[in-house]
């Protein structure tokens, strides 16, 4: 076992304690989860909204490397074969539903982010932005503006047709609303100009149910 190997699963062990203290239990305890019922399909056609992805579930075993190589995925916490999976089941669902009537897809730097957009929107166009990186190990001056950028993008008002998608990170979402969403879970926003409103959320394995409430006209 290498000193390098070490290094890593100690960096990993202090990452997921810190996670565990500072949002699960903030989500659970204070923050209340909206589950989406067929209305919601709705309101997305219609646009308007912010859709904001959390990443597919990720190779936790892998830690990401600091200072980050945005450029090297092998740096990165990749996302799982488990994770993939799920999010080809996620894709062509979203299909049906016009992807989503997206309109700009803004996505993080980090390939477990990029991967993800690819997975459910491969023909869509994306913009990659450098203000959605990943919060958790950055310092409070470091988080400023990524809290900054994201607040601004849930809070611009979206031409009504289309939704503004963002596929980013659970504690990006967690710094802003205190809302720490499950993998591959899309969170839904109103905008309201200088503020926005939560909607509700959509769980990865809860499209089937959605889809098949609307499909029957109930």
């Amino acid at each position: 076992m290498t000193s390098k190997y070490i290094l890593q699963m100690l960096v990993l062990t202090a990452f997921s304690l810190m996670l565990w203290f500072l949002y699960p239990v903030q989500a659970e305890n204070e923050f209340n989860v909206i589950q989406a019922d067929h209305s919601i399909l709705d309101a997305i056609n219609e646009g308007g909204l912010v859709l904001y992805f959390r990443h597919g579930r990720s190779e936790t075993s892998i830690p990401d490397n600091y200072p980050v190589n945005y450029q090297d995925c092998n740096t990165q916490r990749p996302l799982s074969k488990a994770g993939i999976e799920e999010l080809k089941v996620i894709a062509p669902q979203i299909a049906q539903l016009n992807h989503l009537q997206a309109g700009e897809v803004i996505v993080s730097p980090f390939c477990r982010a990029r991967d993800t957009a690819d997975l459910l929107f491969p023909d869509h166009p994306k913009s990659i932005d450098i203000l959605q990186m990943y919060t958790a190990m950055l310092t409070e001056g470091e988080k400023a503006p990524v809290i900054a950028r994201t607040r601004e993008l849930l809070s611009e008002p979206v031409a009504k047709g289309k939704n503004r998608v963002i596929v980013a990170h659970a504690p990006n979402l967690a710094e802003v609303m205190g809302y720490f969403p499950d993998d591959a879970d899309l969170v839904i926003i109103r905008p309201l100009g200088d503020d926005f409103e939560y909607l509700a959320t959509i769980a990865a394995d809860d499209w089937d149910r959605l889809l098949s409430h609307s499909a029957s006209g109930e």
